[in-house]
């Protein structure tokens, strides 16, 4: 696997990471009141009329990521792509070898069932969309060395 390859498998993991996740994971981490209770130890300290809210606010700014230094790159490159390519590549990416609801194993010719295709044209747009991610590396790469 060559130095293209590599960063391209890099590039589709973070893009798949931003779309399934997010990046603003603030507003959950408020302590439930079995936390306050074992904290105080049992007694709970009497209302001072702040209910520190803007304390909150702060404390909860910390979990805010920024996105990954690549994703700007992975969703050009990305974006770049036809949609039946960029969609199989991605459905591969995250669903092949795990496992569906009922235990079984995303295989190559499942996915391709429940994308409506053939496991070969699933296959084609799989690969000629990996391929294409390389290309375009490459390419870059190339130009690059020439400036």
């Amino acid at each position: 696997m060559n130095s293209a390859e590599r960063h391209a498998d890099k590039l589709i993991e973070v893009y798949l990471n931003w779309v399934l996740s997010t990046d603003t994971a603030a507003g959950w981490h408020q302590p439930s009141l079995l936390q306050s209770l074992i904290e105080f130890r049992g007694w709970l300290p009497p209302p001072t009329g702040n209910d520190q809210a803007d304390l909150k606010m702060i404390r909860e700014v910390e979990f805010i990521r920024n996105p990954h230094a690549l994703l700007p790159e992975a969703r050009e490159l990305i974006g770049r792509l036809p949609k039946l390519q960029r969609t199989c590549l991605l459905v591969h990416e995250r669903a092949a070898g795990t496992y569906d609801r009922q235990g079984k194993r995303w295989t190559e010719k499942k996915i391709a069932a429940e994308l409506g295709m053939t496991g070969a044209q699933y296959r084609h747009y799989r690969i000629s969309g990996k391929k294409r991610i390389i290309s375009l590396l490459e390419g870059r790469a190339a130009f690059s060395a020439a400036a």
